[in-house]
């Protein structure tokens, strides 16, 4: 469902040229992190069952490599392992708010570590 699309439309939008882009007036790193961040989260919900750190986690880095990995085979974009960098942070403060949200409910839900 929305995760799929949320994929779908983040990987399109990683392989337009720069010039392309809609314009947002945050920093690009800040762009990615948010990115990520509502991925894990859209993650968590379509699967709350599946770990966080064992199957989540792995699979959203792994996207973010193979958009570099893409952005690095066409002519009008580059690859950044700072922009993976940045993916990642996203993805840890997402696991950090489930992280603190769990032990404050002391439940286990969306996102389940």
């Amino acid at each position: 469902g929305v995760f799929i699309a949320a994929l779908v439309a983040i990987y399109l939008l990683a392989m337009l040229p720069g010039d392309s882009l809609p314009s947002v007036q945050l920093w690009d790193k800040l762009q990615h992190a948010a990115a990520f961040f509502v991925l894990a989260m859209l993650m968590g919900l379509a699967w709350p069952r599946t770990s966080l750190w064992r199957m989540q986690l792995p699979i959203l880095c792994g996207f973010g490599v193979v958009i570099e990995l893409s952005q690095a085979m066409v002519p009008y974009r580059e690859a950044s392992m700072a922009d993976v960098m940045a993916n990642a942070s996203g993805l840890m403060l997402y696991s950090g708010a489930v992280f603190l949200g769990q032990a404050l409910t002391g439940k286990r839900g969306a996102g389940r570590v």
